[in-house]
């Protein structure tokens, strides 16, 4: 894998590029670190796990973020719905990490 991106050369990358937060996410929640290094040595099957718990770690926190938005003012109809909808997903996302967590002790 020849590639001139050091690690500080693609963050800079990614930053300016409009991509922070996904950065930050990551460094914020150890996502590289949590789970098995993503590296050389990492099988496809590995590295692929490893992106989709990164995602779900992201999208958990998207997901909370919203569900403290509609929690924060009256609700109608259609917004208690979403709710409750966003408030299921975030319970099975729990669900999912621990499994995942779980499994890798």
């Amino acid at each position: 894998r020849d590639s001139d991106l050091e690690k500080e050369t693609l963050r800079h990358q990614l930053l300016e590029n409009g991509l922070g937060q996904v950065v930050d996410t990551i460094s914020r929640q150890g996502v590289l670190t949590a789970q098995k290094f993503i590296g050389q040595s990492s099988s496809a099957e590995e590295t692929e796990e490893t992106w989709l718990h990164s995602i779900d770690l992201f999208r958990l926190e998207i997901v909370e973020k919203e569900i403290a938005t509609l929690g924060s003012k009256d609700l109608n109809e259609e917004e208690f719905a979403r709710l409750q909808a966003l408030l299921e997903e975030q319970s099975a996302s729990n669900r999912k990490i621990s499994d995942i967590l779980g499994k890798d002790t």
